[in-house]
């Protein structure tokens, strides 16, 4: 499990970059992964109901 500040964001810029990290630390393996992908969930419940708001 990775957890992302802003899910659309990682998605567009690092998941590749993760996943070759991890890959190499052996954190992750193709051949038991879901359908060798990252998937997020509810990533617009997210937005909705936080809006990264941590009050500062």
């Amino acid at each position: 499990m990775v957890l992302a500040r802003d899910p659309i964001d990682f998605d567009n810029k690092y998941k590749d970059e993760v996943k070759t990290f991890l890959e190499n630390q052996r954190f992750w393996h193709s051949s038991f992964s879901f359908k060798n992908t990252a998937l997020f969930l509810n990533t617009t419940d997210c937005f909705r109901t936080n809006q990264y708001n941590i009050g500062f």
